[in-house]
């Protein structure tokens, strides 16, 4: 019987452990999003930055092409979704 017990109060302090969890994660939101975003932007600057600084351009230089190579590309797939979506109004 004192298995019993013990099981149960063990699921109880998960479920409390897990209900201060998302209460904190819930709390950060406003500080996660932006690492979240940051992280992803690493991600995809990094592959181009490697890149660009195997030309033995300086760490600063290859920041600086990475980010407008990517503001480039974010660039042209804003206009080929405008002209697409210009398209879809002008046929409607």
């Amino acid at each position: 019987m004192p298995t019993n017990s013990r099981a149960g109060a063990n699921a109880l302090v998960m479920l409390a452990a897990a209900a201060i969890v998302a209460a904190g994660i819930r709390l950060a939101s406003g500080m996660i999003a932006p690492l979240l975003v940051a992280a992803c932007i690493t991600a995809a600057v990094h592959p181009i930055f490697r890149w660009v600084h195997r030309f033995r351009v300086s760490d600063v230089g290859a920041v600086i092409v990475a980010l407008l190579v990517m503001v480039a590309l974010l660039g042209l797939i804003g206009w080929l979704f405008a002209v697409a979506v210009l398209d879809l109004s002008r046929a409607a």
